[in-house]
């Protein structure tokens, strides 16, 4: 058995400690949170499901990298999400990929750092790339190749054969029909429904699918 220490890079997150307990008690090798960081620590309080809030990125420097993985729990901005990796990749920092064991995971592709969360749907011949969010009662249809830093909502379903880039964000309760393209760093708004490929940096919304105003 061999044990893996991390830090958890966002404290308003309580759902990633019980994937972490849950992959503890399925597993033989175990994850060990060891603190939490937040720059926004005073918001979300000293504690996340008794784990300590320990401040902002300074106190980083308590977790030297050879001996601590990082778990990034940031979702609400992938772009966000991308610029605190980057950061800590540079300091020589390794991120902690987490499946929870309720996912089959069967002739798929999960790149580093991607969470996939309770009760989530990955299809055969899928590939995820690195820092992606699957979120819970999501679903990723065969044959859909997913970028980098790609959040999919929950109760979302990316149909068979999508092709999302790089920082595609899809809402919750989204629907994205066969053989459909999403342009990199676009926002698909919660509920709507995406009919036909889509440019990059652009939001859309409704169903079907509209750019934003």
């Amino acid at each position: 058995m061999t044990t893996t220490k991390v830090v958890l890079m966002g404290a308003n997150n309580p759902s990633i400690v019980r994937v972490i307990d849950r992959i503890n008690k399925y597993n033989n090798d175990k994850i060990l949170i060891c603190g939490c960081i937040d720059e926004n620590a005073r918001k979300h309080g000293d504690y996340l499901l008794g784990h300590q809030v320990i401040g902002g990125l300074e106190a980083l420097s308590r977790y030297p990298p050879e001996d601590f993985q990082v778990v990034n729990t940031i979702a609400s901005s992938m772009s966000v999400r991308r610029g605190v990796t980057e950061q800590l990749a540079a300091k020589g920092y390794e991120f902690c990929t987490l499946i929870d064991p309720s996912v089959e995971l069967g002739y798929t592709k999960i790149g580093d750092g991607t969470i996939v969360y309770e009760r989530a749907l990955v299809q055969p011949n899928v590939s995820i790339g690195n820092h992606c969010i699957v979120s819970s009662q999501s679903g990723v249809a065969h044959d859909c190749i997913v970028g980098n830093f790609v959040f999919v909502g929950p109760n979302s379903y990316l149909c068979g054969r999508c092709k999302l880039s790089d920082g595609v964000f899809i809402g919750a309760a989204s629907t994205v029909l066969p053989d459909t393209k999403i342009g990199a760093w676009s926002v698909i708004g919660a509920g709507a429904l995406v009919t036909e490929s889509l440019p990059s940096r652009k939001t859309f919304i409704g169903a079907p699918a509209r750019q934003k105003p």
